[in-house]
Order: structure tokens, then C-alpha cells, then sequence
């Protein structure tokens, strides 16, 4: 219930913030982002999202990944918003129009200011990291959203050969990766004689 009551605060705050007039906004000269009246908006942002996120781990509603998202895009964290807003459009067949073409076009957006990683792989459940956090297993249900930049790449499969890859993601731009598991060479006893075993590959 208090979650609940969090979580209701937190929307209403969220869907009251407006973009700051060129009259009365200025920037934090510490984080670039803008304030507005001398308040800070990206931690008004920032507060909404982490009772949106505490509210949906005890309620798995579309609802509050869809404010998750915005107040992602808000925070500039275009790469997750991206994430969010495609499993959305995925998960809610039930929600608005209204609400399904917004998501939409934020996707777009959000897809043009970061790089867009599709994996493929001969591997079924293979784990897929980037920069050391898993986003899935393969097959992947959607291409990884990653800000621009360098980023590192990993599939594995329990008795295969790891996949790493080193990959340089450009706004806008989207890079297929083939990641082909090899099975690892399994070593064998073939023969043991006078003290000693010989191992070859199986």
C-alpha cells in the first residue's frame, strides 16, 4: 500500500513537470542539466524513477514501464529508455492508441541518439552480456540499445568456446555481430601405461 501511494506521487509529479521556458531556465553548471526556477529538474526525474522502479518490482504493471521509460528519456539514459519503450509496445497490446504511438515515437528517437547492437547466434539460451551485465539470453527477442562508444560484447555457453568481441556502436547506426559458438575440445584418457597417462582432445 505505501508503494502503491509512492508510486501514484511519483506519476502525478511526473506528468506535471514541463519542459522549462527559455525565460526561466538556466543549467547546472556541476551536471549540464537543466533547472527551472532555481529547482533541479533531473533530480525531480530522478526521484520518479526510483519510486517507479520500487512500485513495478512489487506490481509488474505496463503502466509503470511506460512512465519508466519517460523518465528515462528525461534523464538523457536514451539507451534504457529505448529498451523500455520496445517492451512496452511489445507486452501492452491493451493500452491506448494515444499511449502506443507516443512510445513509438520515443523509440524512434531514442534509436537515433544511440547505437543499435543485433546478435545472432547458432547457440539457443546462450547468455549475452555487454560491458559485464547480461541483457539475455540468445535467440535475442530485439536488437541492444547502447550508448555510442566502445563496448564489450560476450556470449556463453557452458561447454563452448566463450564469444568476446570488442565493438565501437555509432548513434543512429546498427552493427550485427555473428557469434558463432564453437564446442570446447574435451580432454580424454586414451592410454595409461608405466606411471603415466597420455590426454588427447575427445
Amino acid at each position: 500500500m505505501i508503494f502503491a501511494r509512492i508510486a501514484v506521487l511519483a506519476m502525478m509529479m511526473l506528468s506535471s513537470l514541463t519542459p522549462a521556458r527559455a525565460d526561466d531556465s538556466t543549467r547546472d553548471e556541476a551536471s549540464g542539466y537543466p533547472t527551472r526556477n532555481g529547482g533541479f529538474v533531473a533530480r525531480e526525474y530522478a526521484f520518479a524513477l526510483e519510486h517507479f522502479e520500487s512500485a513495478y518490482r512489487l506490481y509488474r504493471s505496463p503502466n509503470l514501464r511506460f512512465n519508466i521509460a519517460i523518465a528515462l528519456m528525461k534523464l538523457h539514459r536514451s539507451a534504457e529508455a529505448a529498451t523500455v519503450f520496445e517492451e512496452f509496445l511489445d507486452t501492452s497490446p491493451e493500452a491506448s492508441t494515444d499511449a502506443h504511438a507516443y512510445a513509438k515515437a520515443q523509440l524512434d528517437a531514442a534509436r537515433l541518439l544511440v547505437g543499435t547492437v543485433t546478435v545472432v547466434s547458432n547457440a539457443v539460451g546462450a547468455k549475452v552480456s555487454i560491458d559485464n551485465q547480461m541483457v539475455g539470453t540468445t535467440p535475442l527477442p530485439h536488437s541492444l540499445y547502447v550508448t555510442a562508444g566502445e563496448h564489450d560484447l560476450q556470449v556463453t555457453d557452458g561447454d563452448k568456446e566463450p564469444f568476446n568481441k570488442r565493438l565501437s556502436a555509432v548513434a543512429g547506426s546498427t552493427v550485427i555481430i555473428e557469434a558463432n559458438l564453437v564446442v570446447l575440445a574435451t580432454p580424454s584418457v586414451v592410454e595409461q601405461s608405466r606411471g603415466h597417462i597420455d590426454i588427447v582432445a575427445a
